[in-house]
């Protein structure tokens, strides 16, 4: 490694690189997704749902006013391990690589503590702050793999939360009388499980990190 490879415009440079931003048409997500066109990589961004399709056509649309290279997006569902295997096939029909995956995706509910639903609180909760994380790194490692090295690793960026470290559920989160009992402990979840993708990843030349944002708006 040269002197010059330790340059500000070296060591973060992401021209050419390609990234796959999950829930990259909102929020956080849109932002990160920005960042990235902005600065030369080629983004996907993922929908959660159909319903979202004409929202991250519009996305899409902001993302390419500020682009200096391609913005993409494939419709999918991350709640599931099939929706999963589904956004990493539509993705690798489109690309052989891949440079960062930025697992971003998240949903929150809100209920009573003496009846919160199992389903839409608990399952589904789990399912896309936690599951969707670990299947979609698990199908995309072979693509992470492919060309890094220590000095240019793949990157998993695992979006957690302030909230992962917070005992309060009743709270700015939810509305008077609810609580967000899932969603705390499911981005709990996402940092021990991105220490797991770390240990797992490194000898693969692929690192693992979680980034833990506070309240944000869309």
């Amino acid at each position: 490694m040269s002197e010059q490879d330790l340059a500000i415009s070296s060591l973060f440079n992401v021209k050419g690189k390609i990234v796959l931003v999950t829930g990259g048409g909102v929020g956080i997500g849109k932002m990160i997704a920005a960042a990235f066109a902005r600065n030369g990589a080629t983004v996907y961004i993922a929908a959660r749902k159909e319903a979202q399709l004409k929202e991250d056509e519009q996305a899409v649309e902001d993302l390419k006013k500020v682009a200096t290279a391609g913005v993409h997006y494939i419709v999918a569902n991350v709640g599931s391990k099939a929706g999963c295997d589904a956004l990493i096939s539509e993705f690798k029909k489109r690309e052989t690589n891949l440079h960062v995956l930025v697992n971003n995706s998240g949903v929150t509910w809100g209920g009573p503590f003496l009846n919160y639903p199992e389903e839409k609180g608990w399952d589904n909760v789990f399912a896309v702050n936690v599951k969707s994380i670990f299947y979609m790194t698990a199908g995309l490692t072979d693509y992470l793999a492919k060309g890094a090295t220590a000095y240019d690793p793949g990157r998993v960026i695992n979006i957690s939360s302030t909230a992962s470290v917070d005992p309060h559920s009743e709270g700015p989160l939810s509305d008077a009388g609810n609580g967000t009992w899932s969603y705390q402990p499911s981005k709990a979840a996402v940092n021990h499980l991105t220490s797991q993708l770390a240990v797992k990843l490194a000898p693969s030349f692929i690192t693992a990190n979680a980034i833990l944002p506070g309240c944000v708006g869309n």
